[in-house]
């Protein structure tokens, strides 16, 4: 209930049945019908709808489905460590904020954290509709970004908030698209002789977090993150390759069409840390500032300098 589908676009809409039963899906004037596979998967895709709603959305099989308050609009993915993670309680001006915060047609979904060690088909987590009750313990940044969007465009905005605090982009990397890269090489060592999960471990965020979210039809994603792998020059200056390797990755799997129709934006980091009297010296935070703005030449990105932030 209460969630926003993208716009403008097919939208798949996949679940689980009893092999080779029938499954049918309405939204609106749209009826889809499938059969589940012997795996007992099935999947649809939505036509594309104008920005609208409320719509009740209608799953029937041996048993019916109904989701209710259902919204068409913009839904954008929002990733990272504890810059994504930080709620608006904790952000500047939060009472003021969070009483102002009453906008019925902005959804926030949260993704509970969850590192795996394989790819997994589900992940948890509920709809919430924004108001001065709920938006408290959503990201900051993706709410004030969704606001934003919701003021200018006038059309819903769904987010989707799936971060953890202290987190490297290698665990939000597949593991498929790591291995084959040999400069990944020192991002796999210090895990050689720890068989478990951790939320540092290549690909294992990605695996609870991510995968679980793949197809989900949306507009694009923004990500705040970096410090994590800024603990040393060597692995700022990797992170030159693991950005775009992320950024490719994810796009290739949702499927939606080329570099343009994912657009992909982050927040450089910010002047942290002591202050220095010598501006030439190297350090890792500058060198990670480059290997981001580096990651522009990608198509289809967009970069927020934070320098003067404080």
């Amino acid at each position: 209930d209460h969630m926003v589908l993208q716009r403008g676009r097919d939208v798949p809409v996949w679940g689980t049945a009893s092999a080779g039963e029938e499954v049918r899906v309405v939204l609106g004037k749209q009826t889809h019908s499938t059969k589940a596979g012997q795996d007992g998967r099935w999947k649809v895709s939505l036509g594309a709808m104008p920005a609208g709603g409320p719509h009740e959305l209608v799953v029937r099989a041996a048993n019916t489905l109904t989701v209710r308050d259902v919204l068409v609009g913009e839904v954008w993915l929002a990733s990272g460590q504890s810059n994504m993670a930080m709620t608006v309680r904790r952000c500047r001006d939060a009472q003021a904020e969070q009483a102002a915060a009453d906008h019925p047609k902005i959804r926030m979904f949260t993704v509970k954290k969850a590192a795996q060690l394989v790819p997994q088909a589900d992940c948890q987590g509920s709809w919430q509709v924004c108001s001065p009750q709920t938006v408290a313990g959503f990201s900051g940044t993706a709410f004030y970004f969704g606001r934003r969007l919701h003021k200018e465009l006038g059309v819903p905005v769904g987010l989707i908030n799936s971060s953890w605090g202290g987190t490297a982009i290698e665990a939000w990397t597949s593991l498929e698209v790591q291995k084959k890269d040999n400069r990944l090489a020192p991002v796999f060592a210090p895990w050689k002789n720890k068989p478990g999960p951790d939320r540092n471990k290549p690909a294992n965020l990605f695996n609870g977090m991510i995968q679980p979210l793949v197809g989900y039809g949306i507009r694009g994603a923004i990500w705040y993150q970096g410090e994590r792998n800024a603990k040393s020059v060597a692995s700022a200056r990797l992170y030159r390759h693991q950005l775009p390797l992320m950024i490719n990755d994810w796009r290739k799997r949702w499927g939606q069409g080329g570099a343009d129709d994912f657009p992909f934006f982050w927040v450089q980091l910010p002047n942290f840390k002591a202050r220095r009297d010598d501006p030439n010296l190297v350090t890792s935070w500058a060198v990670m500032r480059e290997s981001m703005q580096m990651g522009l030449k990608t198509a289809a990105t967009g970069m927020a300098v934070t320098i003067d932030i404080g």
